[in-house]
């Protein structure tokens, strides 16, 4: 919903690149007076390169494209410092792996167990209960791998 708010509001139309994916960075919506129009503000790539996430031991994942942000970014979060209300105090921090896990995996997210798994080259059916289990240690091992790579924080 967001995205297509900002298609309406702002007609942005995704990134600057021109190269669309499900991974895109979104721009930032800042309204610093509720006197005033909010104003959109694209995230240059330099500033946050995707950490892209691969194995050691299955090269299928690369070839895949997943990607993660290398640092999550928090607003709309009010900070009060001696009884001052600050509005606009955006906060970061890292991600934990299972964090990311979650994020690729989960149904009501991303929803890619199923398509990992299939990838890998493992049986989906209910006959082999434990495939799930087995490419979430792999996602969570390649996560780990990926990030400490790249030299971005993750715990």
């Amino acid at each position: 919903r967001f995205t297509e708010m900002l298609k309406e509001r702002f007609d942005w139309s995704g990134p600057q690149d021109g190269r669309r994916s499900p991974f895109d960075y979104i721009p930032l919506v800042i309204q610093a007076d509720p006197e005033l129009k909010p104003e959109l503000f694209e995230l240059p790539l330099e500033i946050a390169r995707p950490v892209h996430l691969n194995h050691p031991r299955y090269p299928t994942l690369t070839g895949m494209g997943l990607q993660w942000y290398p640092i999550p970014a928090v607003s709309a979060l009010d900070l009060t410092i001696g009884g001052l209300v600050y509005t606009a105090a955006p906060f970061n921090g890292w991600y934990a792996d299972t964090e990311v896990l979650r994020d690729l995996t989960d149904e009501c997210r991303y929803n890619l167990l199923v398509p990992i798994a299939k990838a890998l080259g493992f049986d989906t059916n209910a006959e082999a209960p434990l495939w799930k289990d087995e490419v979430m240690a792999i996602l969570n091992k390649a996560i780990y791998y990926s990030y400490k790579k790249s030299k971005s924080c993750n715990g």
